[in-house]
């Protein structure tokens, strides 16, 4: 099987307010929509965008 490249990117945001973090993110995979294999007779993805939402809840505890 010849051999590839794909480039990927990706780019996120925080912030933090009372406590509660929230990011966003998106990236692009294949960014050059390469047609390439890993398996023979499998052909993989061309260019492809994902991106998601992670929320995160921060509970300070008092020490004793």
């Amino acid at each position: 099987m010849p051999a590839f490249q794909t480039g990927n990117i990706g780019i996120s945001q925080s912030v933090t307010v009372f406590g509660i973090t929230a990011k966003i993110w998106l990236a692009c995979e294949n960014l050059t929509n390469v047609s390439y294999e890993v398996l023979e007779y499998r052909p993989m993805p061309g260019r492809n965008f994902r991106g998601g939402l992670t929320v995160s809840f921060n509970k300070k505890v008092s020490k004793f």
